[in-house]
């Protein structure tokens, strides 16, 4: 014990001035009486006074398995580039070498981080590390194309555009064949211009939801070029009750909206909707056709509405046919 401050109360010796430590002072017993005993951090040491801690790269490299720089705080261990300091902040590894990156599946040695990857299967959430099969539970894009109404509103859904998966590293896409990622079967994506957007001021704060609104427009032009290549001439392969049957995207369009459109027909019209989470659907830009449907009726076979490609009302059946 010593006397305190007070000239009359005797106190633990750490209690005056951390016992003359400069860092960590513990009470000892010696002899039947309390004394205190100095230590120090990690990769420091005490000097010659028994007091003082001072920084050990002299001592050990600092306990350092590659580069040592003495501070006030200590020794300093840093590693040289394509190694990274380990968690014991000593050590120098490989990135991938600690944890595995903390991937959990597969980690790539970068220059001075890992780099996580998944499986085809799998996709990397936002992350960064973890692979997920969860498509359900993320932030969507759904791209459609309607018929334009006054007001840049939405009309009648002429076609469906594969719908856009965000929350992870890559875009992964939802059609009637499942969840794939966009760039395995669109290589092109995102490389095209992007064309007229309609402008939107947007109050959200969630940062998936400003991510939407900042890709959304963009992706649906960038998803309606791809699948629609050529436009509503495209042809595509369309799946029904009575079996399949190849048609244009046009007489896609027609048979969908079930009306007659004449001269000078309708503008289809692309459109994003962030879903629920984010808001209300809005407008990207028109497609350059117009949109022309006229009602086709064979007695006691069938009657439906045709494209009417040239918008000149005169369509037949083999405008239907397609080969």
């Amino acid at each position: 014990m010593v006397l305190g401050s007070d000239a009359e109360t005797c106190v633990n010796p750490c209690m005056v001035n951390n016992g003359n430590c400069s860092h960590t002072c513990t009470t000892v017993v010696i002899k039947g009486i309390n004394g205190a005993s100095c230590s120090c951090p990690p990769r420091m040491t005490l000097g010659p006074n028994g007091k003082t801690c001072v920084a050990t790269c002299s001592i050990n490299n600092g306990g350092c398995s590659h580069k040592c720089v003495n501070s006030d705080n200590g020794a300093i261990c840093s590693c040289p580039d394509g190694i990274i300091l380990s968690p014991d902040g000593a050590t120098c590894a490989k990135p991938c070498d600690i944890s595995n990156g903390f991937c959990s599946h597969i980690c790539v040695n970068g220059r001075d981080r890992a780099i996580c990857k998944c499986p085809p299967s799998l996709a990397l959430k936002l992350d960064g590390k973890t692979c997920t099969n969860d498509f359900e539970n993320t932030y969507r894009c759904d791209c459609t194309v309607h018929a334009e109404v006054p007001g840049v509103r939405e009309g009648s859904i002429l076609y469906d555009l594969p719908t856009l998966i965000y929350g992870f590293t890559n875009v992964w896409a939802e059609d009637a064949n499942g969840t794939f990622r966009v760039v395995d079967r669109y290589p092109k994506f995102r490389s095209g211009s992007v064309l007229h957007r309609q402008k939107r001021q947007v109050d959200v704060h969630a940062r998936e939801c400003l991510t939407l609104y900042r890709n959304c427009p963009q992706d649906c032009e960038a998803m309606a070029k791809l699948a629609m290549g050529d436009g509503l001439s495209t042809v595509v392969t369309v799946s029904g009750s009575s079996g399949s049957r190849t048609l244009s995207i046009g007489q896609v369009m027609c048979e969908r909206l079930s009306a007659p459109l004449t001269n000078p027909g309708r503008r289809p019209i692309i459109f994003y909707n962030p879903g629920p989470k984010c808001g209300r659907p809005a407008s990207t830009h028109y497609l350059y056709d117009s949109l022309c449907c006229s009602y086709l009726k064979i007695p006691g076979l069938f009657e439906t509405y045709v494209w009417d490609k040239k918008c000149d009302g005169k369509v037949s059946v083999k405008d239907i046919i397609i080969g």
